[in-house]
């Protein structure tokens, strides 16, 4: 059995679909956010995409940002500005 609710919002509809066998204890499904994945160069694990991603574009994939002062180069604009401040 499933119920449906719908929100109209500025011209955009919001469908939210709930079974009850979900609510009564049926399957329970993680949000994709938390699902675990592993890194498929180096098979680091992660607990969710997002620091998947993070990990992919620090360690596999850096692009390098360059001190204007020094011209010493650094993975991340955070690294940059940590550099700076001190």
């Amino acid at each position: 059995m499933e119920m449906e609710y719908s929100i109209e919002n500025d011209k955009r509809e919001l469908t939210i679909v709930s079974r009850t066998d979900d609510i009564l204890g049926g399957e329970q499904k993680k949000p994709h956010w938390l699902d675990p994945r592993s890194c498929p160069l180096c098979n680091r694990v992660y607990s969710n995409l997002s620091n998947l991603r993070q990990h992919m574009k620090l360690i596999h994939n850096p692009t390098l940002v360059t001190c204007k002062l020094c011209y010493k180069t650094f993975k991340t604009d955070l690294y940059l500005r940590r550099h700076l401040i001190r």
